[in-house]
């Protein structure tokens, strides 16, 4: 009994980690083509072929007038997608919808501002494509930043203080970061390469930029801005460099205290390090030697970072969960197993990630390779920082907003991006389900509703507001 038992265990075992194996190849495939591509992916994805909103005098752009309340602006509040591919924001019971956009376009990833009463999000019709802003409130004005020449927005992301929004957008080869400041033109073009991630120092006067180049090659840089009146330093961007030889990794990350900088390191030489530097002190950096890819990410109230990647060496960070613990370097294991994405709770008590789900009893591993990635599905897990422990919330289908652009970078969108509610007691998701398509999903991570996701409005992704 005991052989055979063991036996079917082994089995179940390797047929996930089969599964698993083909999803990460298939996620490590489209990594590798998304970024360089994503400018025209997105807009694809949001182009329509309908007339544009246009004023009584025929002119176009109308600003929309949104019927609904006086009250001041709200927090804690979600932004949404709509089936009609309209910006929209609620409770989050699903009360107070408004729509802040108008059908004419097409909208994708809103982003809320640091102080939760603006949203940032890219749009496109059939005549122009560009970022939207907007203030989630009735009747609220809307500025628009229209594409000029052609390079087209696809990924937003506020700085620290709100004064300014730092955007990618496509090029013929590659990508391109700019700064921008609300009621100013478009600023010079940053950074640039087949992809480009960053983060924002906490004063928001410099940005940690990591530049993928062609074929192996990439560089890390500091990005020191001028101020907003041209005085103090300059009045032009200085770049510093930091590394000509980061490692196997994405988003570099800042700590919440702006004391320590986290980010891959290594060489055709040199075995793969996550590296974490000591801006405050002169103190050796700190290595951790790792295999694949890795992804990091900053607790937002302490000196923690949690990072994930491979036991094996492959293209793809997912992996096991680790923390390490500054200033000390102490590292311990959070989970074992292919954790595929992670997001810090607000309080930095809890780490919510997701992995493969692993086919119940009766179902067929075999049938999973026949079927594309956003039909597998995925497990919710949330895990309490302090002592370890792990609990299974839900099993789902993502939406393919999720899993095909969120997930495989979400160590970028961790930055930009909230899933967690304001007090860390709630989870949103994009949930697809089979009968009534795609909806926004509001899930209790404590008490006994914990796991039961409520179905609150039909959408494809939905963010929380950031308080």
């Amino acid at each position: 009994m005991k052989r055979a038992l063991a036996g079917s265990l082994a089995v179940i075992l390797l047929s996930a980690a089969l599964l698993t194996g083909a999803l990460l190849t298939r996620i490590a495939r489209s990594r590798q083509l998304r970024l360089p591509a994503a400018a025209a992916q997105v807009i694809q994805d949001l182009r329509i072929r309908m007339a544009p909103e246009t004023r009584p005098d025929g002119s176009a752009d109308v600003v929309p007038r949104i019927a609904g309340d006086r009250r001041p602006p709200a927090v804690d509040r979600i932004a949404f997608i709509d089936h009609s591919g309209r910006v929209a924001t609620m409770d989050p019971d699903g009360a107070r919808m408004r729509r802040l956009t108008a059908r004419g376009a097409r909208y994708a990833f809103p982003t809320w501002s640091p102080d939760g009463l603006s949203l940032a999000a890219l749009g496109a019709s059939s005549s122009d494509a560009g970022i939207y802003l907007m203030d989630d409130r009735p009747n609220a004005p809307m500025e628009v930043w229209r594409a000029e020449s052609g390079p087209e927005p696809f990924y937003l992301f506020w700085s620290p203080d709100g004064s300014q929004l730092g955007y990618l957008e496509g090029a013929d080869a590659g990508v391109r970061l700019r700064i921008r400041r609300r009621s100013e033109g478009a600023g010079p073009v940053l950074a640039q390469g087949t992809a480009v991630f960053w983060d924002w120092q906490g004063d928001s006067r410099s940005l940690l930029i990591h530049g993928l180049g062609n074929g192996t090659s990439s560089r890390l840089d500091w990005l020191n801005l001028p101020t907003a009146d041209g005085s103090a330093a300059g009045k032009v961007p200085v770049l510093e460099s930091l590394s000509e030889t980061p490692g196997r990794f994405q988003a570099p990350a800042i700590s919440a205290g702006n004391r320590y900088v986290a980010f891959g390191a290594g060489s055709a030489s040199e075995p793969s390090s996550l590296t974490i530097v000591d801006r405050g002190r002169f103190k050796p950096a700190l290595h951790i030697p790792h295999r694949g890819q890795t992804a990091m990410a900053w607790s937002p109230q302490e000196e923690t970072l949690a990072f994930v990647s491979p036991p094996v060496d492959a293209p793809s960070f997912a992996g096991s969960l680790r923390l390490v613990e500054m200033p000390g370097g102490l590292v311990r294991q959070l989970a074992n197993a292919a954790v595929l994405g992670f997001f810090w709770s607000p309080d930095g008590r809890r780490i919510a990630c997701f992995t493969l789900g692993l086919p119940r009893q009766g179902e067929r591993i075999q049938a999973a390779f026949a079927l594309d990635a956003e039909d597998i599905p995925l497990e919710l897990w949330v895990i309490d920082v302090d002592s370890g422990r792990s609990r299974r919330l839900l099993r789902f289908r993502p939406t393919r907003t999720f899993s095909e652009q969120i997930l495989p970078f979400f160590d970028q969108y961790a930055r930009s991006h909230r899933f967690w509610s304001p007090d860390s007691s709630h989870l949103v998701l994009a949930i697809d389900d089979p009968r009534r398509g795609a909806g926004i999903h509001v899930l209790a991570v404590d008490g006994p509703d914990a796991g039961q996701a409520r179905r609150i409005a039909d959408g494809t992704i939905g963010f929380w507001s950031p308080r």
